[in-house]
């Protein structure tokens, strides 16, 4: 697996100066960090997981969602049954 390229930050993504142009298979991004209508347009543009996360329970369903996503889901599993899971 290649390593995962950044291409923008947290706050005013530059849609077509970064994004647009790299040509990402993937994109993820933080709810409550972004504006909601650059979330929106990510959503119509690009393949996208919106992390909204408020508990420890909200990450574990994240790190799942990762592993089903990138076929990596042994992996995801191996990693979250090395914590203590309290749900």
């Amino acid at each position: 697996m290649e390593e995962a390229k950044k291409v923008a930050g947290i706050k005013d993504i530059n849609i077509e100066k970064k994004i647009r142009l790299v040509k990402l298979d993937f994109n993820f991004t933080l709810k409550k960090e972004n504006k909601k209508e650059i979330v929106e347009q990510l959503k119509r543009d690009f393949p996208l997981y919106v992390c909204e996360f408020q508990s420890v329970q909200d990450a574990y369903h994240m790190i799942n969602d990762f592993g089903e996503l990138t076929d990596w889901v042994k992996e995801a599993a191996l990693y979250l049954n090395g914590w203590e899971y309290p749900f």
